[in-house]
């Protein structure tokens, strides 16, 4: 039965002898990045990325830049993960090689891999179920500063907290059964499908993209905000939030509503932000400009005042009232103990004298932002899919890096 040791190693494997050659060099008893194309699953070409521990190099002397390799795939199916290939090397420069993947003398398998020097950000770009679940803060100190000691204690589970990296090196372990269980990963399969679905039906004739995909959106909201406009923004958002007609446009003194879809507040509740959402470049109207801009021209104090007008005439009172909830959380009204007891009766006799009582904070209110989310950015108010997607990359749970991916083909390819 095979074994290996695994080095401990507190410098990038660039400094443990891989510099001293021009051209990137395979060297056994090292961890390196793996990608291959395509991979397992995909229609087409879906690479495959993971960590390799190489425990075997030897090039061949046949003229043709062939070399068989021994490593541990550690990212393949538990207790089948030492892997023997042949590689015939197409191209090497300094901190990668490219490589076609030979399983039988003469044949092609329509497959290539890429290697290169593993290092952290690599893992969390490429690996980011891996780095969501066993991050490098879950590791020890020296792990955070070493990408070997983190693949050592996170995937071999070697404890090396304790151990003098110079000098060191853990037990020697066997071959199939090496790699610790990770936590079970989510299924990536549905989420892969239902942004698959939207990226595809969003060109369908009667498809509303903004429908489905503004639940995705709020979750980064906030820090998209804070992104664009420079000062903290609060997590808590009402969406679809209604504008009174007879608020904007006092010549039409009526009780329905156009919606905006978020309003979102900083996080000290003094400065209001409308929020315009847009997944087609063409669906922008000059109505919607108009009654958001209206909106921010009487302010908000005026749009809450209209909001408890709607609630007084509507017959739907319960969920308007859930609206008001999420606005006094917002820090922008308050509710009287009175109403929220007549709300939570079967019946609401005496509702709309007691919301009179409601409190608006209309007085410490700024005048209205106007931000538009939309596939481009056209202008200062804009926050396009691309800038959107930046915020949303930095999360590396598979969610947050699978919606990513949809924004930015939804700002490149139009609906």
């Amino acid at each position: 039965m095979k074994t290996f040791l695994p080095v401990l190693a507190t410098q990038d494997t660039r400094t443990l002898g891989l510099a001293m050659s021009e051209q990137f060099t395979i060297y056994p008893n090292r961890w390196f990045a793996w990608q291959m194309i395509p991979g397992y699953f995909g229609e087409r070409s879906v690479p495959y990325c993971s960590p390799i521990y190489v425990t075997a190099v030897r090039p061949l002397k046949s003229g043709k830049g062939e070399l068989d390799i021994e490593f541990f795939n550690a990212f393949y199916a538990q207790g089948v993960q030492d892997f023997e290939l042949r590689l015939k090397v197409l191209k090497r420069a300094e901190n990668y090689l490219v490589a076609d993947l030979i399983y039988a003398p003469g044949e092609d398998s329509g497959r290539c891999a890429v290697i290169n020097h593993i290092e952290m950000e690599w893992l969390r770009r490429f690996c980011p179920e891996f780095w969501y679940h066993r991050p490098p803060s879950s590791c020890s100190s020296a792990a955070q500063g070493s990408v070997s000691i983190y693949l050592n204690e996170a995937l071999l589970g070697h404890d090396t907290q304790h151990v003098n990296a110079a000098d060191a090196v853990p037990a020697p372990l066997k071959r199939g059964v090496r790699c610790i269980p990770l936590q079970r990963m989510p299924d990536m399969e549905p989420i892969a499908d239902l942004f698959q679905r939207m990226d595809v039906w969003r060109h369908f004739p009667n498809y509303q993209l903004e429908r489905r995909a503004d639940v995705f959106f709020s979750l980064y909201l906030a820090e998209a905000l804070e992104a664009k406009l420079g000062f903290a923004v609060s997590g808590e958002l009402a969406p679809e939030f209604p504008v009174r007609i007879g608020t904007i446009y006092p010549e039409v003194p009526i009780d329905k509503s156009y919606k905006i879809d978020y309003l979102a507040v900083s996080a000290d509740s003094t400065r209001p932000i409308l929020v315009d959402l847009k997944t087609d470049g063409g669906s922008r109207r000059e109505l919607q400009d108009k009654y958001l801009l209206a909106s921010q021209s009487v302010g908000l104090g005026a749009l809450l005042d209209g909001l408890l007008d709607i609630f007084r005439a509507t017959k739907a009172k319960r969920k308007y009232f859930r609206l008001l909830q999420q606005l006094e959380r917002m820090g922008l009204l308050r509710i009287p103990e009175s109403l929220k007891d007549i709300m939570a009766a079967a019946r609401l006799q005496g509702a709309i004298e007691a919301s009179r009582a409601i409190e608006v904070r209309a007085a410490s209110l700024a005048r209205p932002e106007i931000v538009y989310i939309q596939p481009h950015d056209d202008g200062v108010d804009t926050i396009s899919f691309d800038a959107f997607a930046d915020v949303v990359d930095r999360h590396v749970d598979p969610v947050s890096q699978r919606f990513a991916s949809s924004l930015r083909e939804w700002a490149k390819v139009p609906a």
